[in-house]
């Protein structure tokens, strides 16, 4: 794999991890020990992902057209970070993500079984996956605090995964 794939593969299997692992633990601890014991855990992949990397090859030089293809991505990618911080959230991300996301938070970490019941909370869609919104509650966690402003970092990330992913497709 090479350098964006595997930058690419780690945040996409990274927040996977993150999202499954807030969801098992919560099971099982809230707070500070849910924080801890998912943080041991992607420490520990990700040490195991380290010990299994193989060492990437050296490229030929770059030709003209692929430096210029480059600079468009990047300018892409510098839009897209920039548009995702001027623009509030949109409503996919209040009342779909943002709000599991603060009530799990408030919650010390773990989403109640009451929420997915009460008939109240239905224009939230308890029945969505929660993979965005858990990633947002570990960013909160880590922060100390719910903050929008911070949580859209998380967005506009993804979409780097996945231009590094279609960009190493095509090469």
């Amino acid at each position: 794999l090479s350098l964006t794939e595997q930058i690419a593969f780690s945040w996409l299997f990274g927040t996977g991890a993150v999202s499954l692992l807030l969801w098992v633990f919560g099971f099982l601890a809230d707070g500070l020990l849910l924080q801890g014991l998912v943080s041991v855990v992607c420490i520990s992949l990700g040490m195991v992902g380290w010990k299994l990397k193989t060492p990437l090859h050296i490229c030929s030089k770059p030709r003209w057209f692929e430096v210029v293809l480059t600079a468009v991505i990047t300018v892409e990618i510098a839009i897209v970070f920039y548009l995702s911080f001027v623009h509030t959230l949109g409503w996919d991300g209040l009342l779909n993500w943002e709000i599991k996301a603060r009530y799990a938070f408030a919650n010390g970490g773990v989403l109640p079984a009451a929420y997915f019941s009460d008939p109240g909370r239905a224009f939230s869609h308890p029945e969505y996956p929660l993979a965005v919104p858990f990633n947002e509650l570990w960013l909160y966690l880590w922060l100390g605090e719910s903050n929008q402003f911070c949580a859209k970092t998380i967005f506009p990330t993804f979409y780097v995964a996945g231009t590094f992913l279609v960009a190493a497709f095509t090469a």
